[in-house]
C-alpha cells in the first residue's frame, strides 16, 4: 500500500543520534553549523518523524548509494535546496568520501562518489525561471526556465526541484516578454497588482512542464514542497526570533496560511502539468506539515555571525530535522527502483 509520509507525528527518540556531526562532515554551511556556533541545547536532535500509516526507516547511506549506483542526481533551487543537498552530502560522506568534479563558489557544485559512480550536483536557481535583478525589483520571466539548468537537466537521472522564498521579493512579472504586473512587495508602481502566488505557481508550472515535456528528460523528477520559516515577534529584518527547543506540542495544529497556500499552488501546478503523459516519472516529497511542527530546528541566533540581532529561522541546523528529508528521498527511490527507475 502507498504510504502517506506527509501526515504523522514527531516522536521523541532519546537514543537517536545524527548520522554525522560537524566533526565528521566538512560540507556544512558555516551559518547552519549550529553546534559549532554555540547552540547550547541538543534536544532538537532527539526526535524522529513517524507517519500515521507506516514506519519511516532511519536513513541508510549504504543502501542509498547502492540504489543510485551509476546515477546522477541534481538539486535545483535556492538556499533551502542547498541546505538539503548538504544534509544528504554529510550523510553519504560517512560511507564514502566524494571528490569534487566542479564548483563555482558554493552555488553550483558537482561531486562524485567514485566507488558507486554516483554524481551529486546542485545548481542555484532560486526562482527556477529566467530573471534579472534591477535596483528596484526582480524582473521575472515566468514562462522561461532558467538557462543555468535548462540546458543540463536531461543529462541527470534524478532531479529534486524546490523553491519559494525568493517570490517574496519585489518583482515585475513577464509572460511572452510582455509585462503582466508586479507583486505586492513592489509598491508605488503603475503596473497591475498581481499576487506573488501567481508568480510562484506559474514559475513552478513552467519548470515542471519543461522537465517533463520538453527537455528530453526521462528520469525521475521529485518536487519538494514548501518548508516554512518560524519567525516570531517580527521577520528576519525586523527583530524576528526563534528560540524554541522542542517540536510544537500540539501536533495536530493547522499549518499557517502562507506555507499551506504555497504548497497548494505547487501541487496544483504539478497536477496541471501531469495531465499530459511524460516519459519521465514524477513524485512529490511533501514535508510542509512535518517541518511546520519543528520551530526548534533553525539556527536562530547561532548563525556564527557577530550580529546577534538577526536570527535565521528559515534554514535548518545541520545536523537537524532536515535530515529527515533524506529518509523520504530514500523511501521514494526504493519504490521507484523496485519499479525500475
Amino acid at each position: 500500500t502507498e504510504c502517506d509520509l506527509s501526515h504523522g507525528k514527531w516522536i521523541r527518540d532519546p537514543t537517536g543520534r545524527p548520522l554525522y556531526t560537524n566533526g565528521t562532515c566538512e560540507f556544512i554551511q558555516p551559518a547552519q553549523n549550529c553546534e559549532k556556533n554555540g547552540r547550547p541545547d541538543n534536544e532538537y536532535l532527539k526526535w524522529r518523524w513517524k507517519p500515521d500509516s507506516c514506519e519511516l526507516p532511519h536513513f541508510d547511506p549504504s543502501l542509498y548509494l547502492s540504489l543510485v549506483r551509476g546515477k546522477k542526481l541534481l538539486f535545483l533551487g535556492d538556499s533551502l535546496a542547498r541546505n538539503h543537498h548538504q544534509s544528504l552530502l554529510c550523510s553519504l560522506s560517512q560511507v564514502e568520501t566524494p571528490r569534487e568534479l566542479y564548483a563555482r563558489g558554493r552555488k553550483d557544485i558537482k561531486l562524485e562518489f567514485p566507488s558507486h559512480g554516483f554524481v551529486l550536483a546542485i545548481l542555484w536557481s532560486p526562482l527556477l525561471v529566467q530573471h534579472r535583478r534591477t535596483s528596484q525589483a526582480f524582473e521575472i520571466h515566468l514562462d522561461t526556465p532558467e538557462a543555468v539548468w535548462a540546458s543540463e537537466v536531461s543529462s541527470y537521472d534524478i532531479v529534486v526541484i524546490s523553491a519559494g522564498q525568493w517570490f517574496f521579493r519585489p518583482s515585475i512579472y513577464y509572460v511572452k516578454n510582455t509585462t503582466v504586473g508586479r507583486n505586492e512587495q513592489l509598491p508605488h508602481s503603475s503596473l497591475p497588482d498581481v499576487k506573488f502566488t501567481y508568480g510562484l505557481k506559474m514559475a513552478f508550472a513552467s519548470a515542471l512542464e519543461y522537465v517533463l515535456h520538453s527537455a528530453g528528460f526521462s528520469g525521475l523528477l521529485i518536487l519538494r514542497t514548501e518548508a516554512m520559516s518560524h519567525y516570531e515577534h517580527g521577520q528576519w529584518n525586523s527583530g524576528g526570533t526563534c528560540n524554541k527547543t522542542k517540536p510544537t506540542a500540539n501536533q495536530s495544529s493547522e499549518v499557517t496560511w502562507t506555507p499551506s497556500e504555497m504548497r497548494r499552488l505547487q501541487l496544483e501546478a504539478s497536477r496541471e502539468v501531469l495531465t499530459r503523459k511524460s516519459r519521465a516519472k514524477f513524485r512529490i516529497i511533501d514535508i510542509t506539515r512535518s517541518m511546520f511542527l519543528r520551530p526548534d530546528g533553525h539556527p536562530g541566533r547561532y548563525r556564527g555571525q557577530e550580529d546577534l540581532v538577526v536570527h535565521d529561522c528559515l534554514h535548518w541546523c545541520l545536523p537537524g530535522p532536515i535530515d529527515m528529508w533524506n529518509q523520504m528521498l530514500l523511501h521514494v527511490l526504493q519504490e521507484e527502483v523496485s519499479q525500475k527507475l
